[in-house]
């Protein structure tokens, strides 16, 4: 059962900087954020829903552009953060955040914290949930290079590796399989962030023919789960910006497996309608 209001909207970016979290910045660039854990477990619950909300909007929205006139590069770009959205609710449920943080944010968070010498720069922050003392989660976070996107395909293709142990010899075949479309090598192939940034900014021109001919076979497979899965298991797939676009489909499709697992046990009935009545959320 909840037991904190929510009527405020609230999320886990924004407990850091009120009252409801113990801040400690242990060295540059690095604070350990101290939350009580029933307050965590509903700030993930809550942000879960609201995610899961857009995940669904858009991923139906999706399934209907199958005869639209709409461009391709446009539906593949789509349908890129709709596989980037979700890839942000898993790492959510497994306790990874993926957060920009400006100035005015760590500021606040800095003034929660211990008088220290240590300096916090705004950027792309990771956090990682941990069990901290009886009845708390400890959750520390570090600034990184690389932007968002880049960020969360880099976390998830982490978490995804370790979840390999104890998979059965297929599992891990498919692990393997779907690892390679998130660009665990970008010598082989690169991340779905890669694909999107050169569909959308550098190449214009796939938003003309030039685009409709490399999208032919991702707009055949878009939405349709046995034909991209039996596409993905093909031995040998060559790199080309045709296949790129395909394997954009499979990441929506694999990802959307994973995610609709977790979203029975992140949100169990009980609190999911709890959270549609405080906030009006639609079923």
């Amino acid at each position: 059962k909840l037991t904190y209001s929510l009527n405020k909207t609230f999320s886990m970016k924004s407990v850091l900087s009120d009252s409801q979290s113990d801040i400690h910045i242990t060295e540059t660039n690095t604070f350990l954020a101290k939350l009580d854990k029933r307050l965590y477990s509903e700030c993930l619950q809550r942000d879960f829903a609201y995610g899961s909300l857009r995940v669904r909007s858009l991923c139906a929205w999706l399934r209907n552009q199958e005869s639209s006139d709409l461009p391709s590069a446009w539906l593949l770009v789509s349908s890129y953060y709709a596989a980037f959205f979700i890839a942000n609710e898993i790492l959510r449920a497994g306790g990874r955040f993926i957060v920009y943080l400006d100035q005015s944010q760590l500021c606040a968070i800095s003034d929660k914290a211990p008088s220290c010498p240590f300096s916090l720069n705004k950027g792309t922050w990771c956090g990682k949930a941990s069990e901290g003392d009886p009845g708390e989660v400890k959750i520390r976070f570090n600034i990184r290079n690389g932007g968002h996107h880049e960020q969360v395909w880099i976390e998830l293709t982490d978490m995804l590796s370790k979840a390999k142990d104890g998979m059965s010899t297929a599992g891990k075949a498919s692990m393997d399989r779907f690892l390679q479309f998130l660009g665990e090598n970008s010598a082989r192939w690169p991340s779905p962030s890669v694909v999107r940034n050169e569909w959308n900014y550098s190449m214009p021109e796939f938003f003309g023919s030039v685009g409709e001919s490399l999208a032919k076979e991702f707009r055949k497979r878009n939405g349709k789960v046995d034909l991209t899965l039996n596409w993905a298991k093909e031995k040998r797939i060559h790199l080309s910006e045709a296949n790129e676009a395909s394997g954009i489909n499979y990441c929506v499709i694999m990802l959307n497996i994973i995610y609709d697992k977790l979203n029975a046990r992140v949100l169990n009935v009980e609190t999911l309608k709890e959270l549609q009545k405080r906030h009006a959320l639609a079923s």
